[in-house]
C-alpha cells in the first residue's frame, strides 16, 4: 500500500504479479487515488518495491505495463528509472476502447 505519512492515510497501492520463480521475474502493479495524484507517491513506491523485488526479493527483472495514453503513468516509470521494451499496440481493452500499452522492465543490474 502507499501511505501518506503526515495525514497517515493511505493514498494508494502497489503489488507484485505474474511472479515466475524460474525466470526470476515479477510485474509491478500500482494505482493512486485521485486526490493524491503528482504528489510522488506512485515514483517513491515504486522505486521502493522495484528495488526490493531486484535485491532482498531475489528477482532479476521487473516489469510494467502501461496504458500509452496514461502519461503521468509513463512519468512515474521513468523517475523509477524503468527502460521502454516497446509498445503493444491494440493490446488493452478498456470501457472506451482499445488501448496501445507499454512495456517497461527494470533489471537487477541496472540499480
Amino acid at each position: 500500500m502507499m501511505l501518506d505519512r503526515k495525514a497517515d492515510r493511505i493514498v494508494g497501492w502497489i503489488y507484485l504479479t505474474d511472479v515466475d520463480e524460474y525466470a526470476r521475474s515479477a510485474e509491478i502493479g500500482y494505482g493512486v487515488r485521485p486526490h493524491a495524484h503528482g504528489q510522488g507517491f506512485a515514483t517513491e513506491a515504486l522505486v521502493a518495491v522495484s528495488r526490493w523485488a531486484l535485491t532482498a526479493g531475489g528477482l532479476q527483472r521487473t516489469w510494467l505495463i502501461i496504458n500509452t495514453d496514461n502519461l503521468a503513468s509513463m512519468r512515474v516509470a521513468q523517475k523509477a528509472a524503468f527502460t521502454l521494451e516497446g509498445i503493444l499496440r491494440r493490446a488493452s481493452l478498456e470501457e472506451d476502447g482499445l488501448h496501445d500499452v507499454a512495456v517497461l522492465a527494470l533489471i537487477d543490474d541496472e540499480i
